[in-house]
């Protein structure tokens, strides 16, 4: 509450000095030449519109106010304007370029409440030195095209910035905002990853036909090699060999004996077989 109020003093102060420079007689302070029935109309609706708490129609009629005789005065009056919009980058902006300027410079009093609010204002924005890389990438925030200046400055809150460049791939980042925060901000883009380049041929000397750098058949002939020699030399393989060999003699003896066990087997007798058969085949079993 305590802060309100003294936001509340400071913008009625600024709104009041204003308006007595605007509205009264002659001052020490005042331009020259008295400014155009037009543009006092358009101030004084201006500050009406303010103490009312109408302020988006206050702003514009600064503006109008401004583009018939700018001065420090009337940026002065947008950057209040704004700062009750709570846009405070473009207050920032107007307030500072209220103090710098030359035209019916700021002085005294109107000065230093002036400088009060820009400082206020500074609390609710992030104020970064921007670096992009490349140097003309395109910027955007929020969406919207952005001029990449070295100076950016932020609303409270996230914001999305976008960076994108020819030759680049482009870059999304974020960016939140607590208040107050004052440092670097560096946006670097990475090139894109084209297809990789074919090695040129060399030409052996003394002859213009080319020489294939290519080393993968060198290099298989040369595994196969070693691979054979390794194999040659390993003592499991002539192991596995052996015995694969005497296995296969002693299932072939195996087999023969069987043969031979059905061959003294035969010839096979029955009730039919005639009685000289009979004897024959007990004599060949003898």
């Amino acid at each position: 509450m305590a802060q309100t109020g003294v936001r509340l003093a400071l913008i009625l102060a600024c709104a009041t000095q204003l308006s007595l420079w605007l509205c009264s007689g002659a001052r020490a302070d005042e331009p020259p030449t008295d400014p155009s029935p037009a543009y006092r109309l358009l101030v004084s609706e201006a500050l009406s519109e303010f103490e009312a708490g109408r302020f988006a129609e206050s702003r514009a009629l600064f503006l109008r106010a401004h583009a018939l005789s700018p001065s420090a005065r009337t940026l002065r009056g947008l950057g209040l304007a704004s700062f009750e919009l709570r846009e405070y980058p473009m207050a920032l902006t107007y307030l500072e370029q209220a103090l710098a300027s030359e035209v019916n410079p700021l002085e005294g009093e109107l000065r230093t409440q002036t400088s009060a609010l820009l400082e206020r204002a500074h609390t609710f924005v992030g104020r970064y030195h921007l670096t992009l890389e490349p140097e003309d990438a395109s910027l955007r925030v929020d969406g919207v095209p952005t001029e990449p200046t070295p100076r950016l400055v932020l609303d409270i809150g996230s914001h999305v910035l976008e960076a994108e460049a020819e030759g680049h791939e482009p870059l999304t980042r974020m960016v939140r905002v607590m208040g107050g925060e004052e440092g670097p901000l560096r946006i670097r883009l990475v090139r894109e990853r084209g297809p990789l380049a074919q090695p040129t041929p060399l030409a052996a000397p003394g002859s213009s036909e080319p020489v294939s750098t290519s080393l993968a058949p060198a290099a298989s002939s040369r595994a196969d090699d070693e691979s054979g020699r390794k194999l040659y030399k390993n003592p499991w393989l002539w192991t596995g060999v052996a015995v694969a060999v005497v296995a296969a003699g002693t299932v072939a003896g195996v087999l023969a004996t069987r043969g031979d066990e059905r061959e003294l087997e035969s010839p096979t007798l029955t009730g039919n077989t005639p009685s000289g058969a009979v004897i024959s085949a007990l004599a060949a079993r003898r």
